[in-house]
């Protein structure tokens, strides 16, 4: 997020000065056609020197609005870079900016005795700040409990808000070990995972066993 901010930063400057650039550029331009039609004698290149030297003027001032444009992009640059530091715990919480970081990585599967010292590297190393405080091992366990709360409660949103329904489950064998997830289909054709689960057996019994403790689960749900 920052880094996407930064590099917005940049490329709001980037245009600025392209402008300015194609500005000065077509100053000099008409600058140069003034100084050619001052040098005929003629009334008609003395008009044409007047009509190129008011637009000139007008360049003049659009040049100097692109380059107070110029450094104000150049001064909100710098300040941002100079904060070197980020916020991250505010009103006795954690800001819902971190706690979205940390539900996202876990979902990416960076565990959770990593997920702070990867934070601190990629910042620092990246952008050259520092963060004040971050969670630890055991707040990165929890946002991920309170992740799947989450998904649980929208897919209960989700479901109940159809009567049509395709259930359908899947399992496989690893190492010994039986797991089983279920599949909800709805009409207009999106699908969810309703979750997996290792299981004793892969027997029929134990498959309608795990299908029911999942419904279950979803249904306990709650925001």
């Amino acid at each position: 997020m920052l880094q996407q901010q930064l590099q917005g930063e940049r490329d709001q400057r980037a245009v600025v000065e392209e402008q300015l650039t194609k500005l000065q550029t077509e100053k000099h331009r008409l600058e140069a056609k003034v100084r050619y039609y001052k040098d005929q004698a003629s009334n008609n290149n003395n008009n044409m020197s007047v009509f190129h030297q008011k637009k000139v003027e007008a360049l003049k001032e659009e040049v100097r609005y692109w380059q107070e444009r110029c450094s104000e992009q150049k001064a909100q640059t710098e300040a941002f870079l100079g904060n070197h530091s980020i916020a991250t715990f505010k009103d006795g919480r954690y800001t819902d900016t971190v706690r979205e970081l940390y539900m996202e990585l876990m979902s990416m599967k960076v565990g959770a005795r990593n997920i702070q010292n990867i934070i601190h590297t990629v910042l620092n190393k990246m952008t050259g700040m520092s963060v004040d405080h971050l969670p630890g091992e055991t707040f990165a366990k929890y946002m991920l409990l309170e992740a799947l709360s989450l998904a649980l409660s929208h897919l209960k949103d989700e479901l109940t808000q159809h009567k049509d329904l395709t259930v359908g489950t899947d399992g496989t064998t690893k190492f010994g070990h039986h797991y089983a997830a279920c599949e909800f289909s709805l009409p207009d054709g999106r699908k969810f995972v309703g979750g997996l689960r290792d299981m004793a057996s892969g027997d029929a019994e134990t498959y309608l066993a795990t299908l029911k403790q999942l419904v279950e689960d979803i249904a306990a749900s709650e925001r």
